[in-house]
């Protein structure tokens, strides 16, 4: 955990060096087309990360299911984005084409990242989040150098690239020392069982792109509703929630493995245990954003983003709603509820882009933040409608049982 928070404040300076070095709008810009590339990410990824703690989890020497979600992940990505250039043509001027062409490459490297989860199945976590840190450490040495040499926005994105295919070395390396190279050893295309981890991942798929989505359809809409550098004013603590719900994933991907493998409607220690750690990191996360951003905004990111924040408020709310939701879907993945997560978490986009359509017009940014509180409100909770056994489940999730604790 601590090393996951070191790496955490790695990418928050780095997130610090780019806004900095790019001002209000150039970095709204990129995080516009970062916004993009991260909407089209899930669509390649297919849910593949859930599906692989759903099954390892179950059968730690089923080695292929590695290969056969890999594959998928290769296809679809060189799918994707053979589609994805095809059309910016149409969607994008000539210089967004090439921060688009840039960062998708960048981002497709990250398929390989399958292996740094699976660590955490085979409980070599921190060796997973070691991988991560190098990542970071690196990509804060390449954008650091960058910003000295007062690089485009085009060389910033290009540190990117270099820092993300050269992870794939770190993983590697990481592997063999934790006398798991022949995860990567036995690498090959395998196409079996491919329909049935389609049909496993299209609702996991679904489920984190509208999630992505309502993490950045409010930079998307604002850039093309109001501008760019009202774009770049709204990411600047954005950045800090993304990051954020990173260390919170953590808390779902240490304590749901633990979990019985059967469903059942009355508690045991195990879910108390995940119920109570969600609530406790979530309210501490959200606490510590509401205090600390403001002065991190006005002696980090300067002050061309003071008025970042007005948004902080909230932020801080929409950050703890955001633990539970990682929670809620982990727990809903484990235990084939993913249906739900699915149905869920579309309600959830049709809520943010409607009120962010009515309300950005009328209140600004504000009103993008009302739209993603109201959505990230049902997101969390609103898998009771659909199955009423998670009655209990969300019961312990809104007030957990700290008896237990």
């Amino acid at each position: 955990m601590f090393i996951k928070f070191f790496e955490s404040i790695l990418v928050f300076l780095i997130s610090i060096i780019v806004a900095r070095h790019l001002g209000p709008s150039d970095f709204g810009k990129f995080s516009y087309i970062l916004s993009i590339v991260f909407v089209i990410k899930p669509i390649y990824n297919f849910g593949s990360n859930s599906i692989l703690q759903s099954e390892l989890s179950r059968n730690k020497k089923n080695i292929s299911v590695i290969n056969q979600l890999l594959s998928i992940r290769l296809i679809s990505f060189l799918t994707i984005s053979a589609l994805a250039f095809l059309v910016s043509p149409i969607i994008f001027n000539k210089q967004s084409i090439y921060l688009f062409f840039i960062l998708q490459i960048t981002y497709g490297f990250r398929i390989f990242d399958l292996y740094s989860k699976a660590l955490f199945i085979y409980k070599k976590g921190t060796a997973s989040v070691k991988i991560n840190f190098i990542s970071s450490f690196k990509l804060l040495i390449l954008i650091t150098i960058s910003s000295l040499f007062s690089s485009s926005i085009y060389i910033i994105s290009s540190a990117y690239l270099i820092n993300y295919l050269t992870d794939i070395l770190v993983i590697l390396i990481i592997l063999k020392k934790n006398n798991l190279f022949s995860l990567f050893s036995k690498l090959r295309i395998d196409l079996s069982n491919f329909k049935k981890n389609l049909i496993k991942g299209l609702p996991l798929m679904g489920s984190s792109l509208i999630s992505i989505i309502l993490l950045r359809t409010d930079v998307i809409l604002i850039t093309n509703m109001i501008d760019e550098f009202n774009a770049g004013i709204y990411a600047a603590p954005c950045r800090i929630v993304i990051q954020i719900n990173i260390l919170l994933n953590l808390i779902s991907l240490n304590l749901v493995p633990e979990l019985n493998n059967k469903f059942s409607i009355k508690n045991n220690f195990k879910s108390d245990k995940i119920y109570i750690f969600t609530w406790l990191y979530s309210f501490l996360f959200s606490i510590s954003f509401l205090f600390l951003t403001p002065i991190l905004i006005k002696f980090g990111f300067g002050s061309e983003y003071i008025s970042s924040i007005k948004l902080v408020p909230i932020l801080s709310l929409i950050v703890f709603l955001n633990g539970l939701t990682l929670t809620d879907n982990a727990f809903l993945n484990f235990y084939n509820f993913r249906k739900i997560i699915f149905l869920k978490s579309i309600i959830s986009l049709f809520i943010n882009i409607l009120l962010n359509v009515i309300l950005i017009p009328l209140i600004g940014l504000q009103g993008a933040l009302f739209a993603l509180l109201s959505s990230s409100v049902f997101n969390s909770f609103g898998g009771i409608i659909f199955n009423k056994t998670l009655k209990n489940h969300y019961q312990n999730l809104i007030l957990p049982n700290f008896k237990n604790f």
